[in-house]
């Protein structure tokens, strides 16, 4: 799987226990892109069409941490993902720090 999807063990919570960043549903962690450096799945609570792809380098920034914090920004995406009609959704420091302009 994506290489953070074959060390789920050292994800950070709520990924570590299976359940969605955004809305804490239990989540199925995918293999749509072996090579990529994220983790990558599908929550049937925010959108069972959508691959939620959560890139390595976020995992690893403290940026991870200040979006767990941030309801608001998490039901933004929350609903920006089940408004999705593209087959995957990438969350990345680049568009998390720009939305907090950092």
């Amino acid at each position: 799987m994506g290489l953070y999807n074959s060390w789920e063990e050292k994800l950070p919570e709520p990924l570590r226990s299976l359940r969605c960043i955004f809305c804490d549903s239990p989540i199925k962690p995918v293999n749509e892109a072996p090579s990529l450096d994220a983790f990558q799945y599908v929550c049937q609570n925010c959108n069972s069409k959508v691959v939620i792809e959560i890139s390595g380098s976020l995992l690893a920034d403290h940026l991870y941490e200040r979006l767990q914090q941030d309801n608001p920004y998490k039901m933004e995406l929350h609903t920006e993902i089940g408004n999705s009609k593209q087959k995957k959704f990438p969350l990345t420091v680049t568009k998390i720090a720009e939305h907090y302009h950092v």
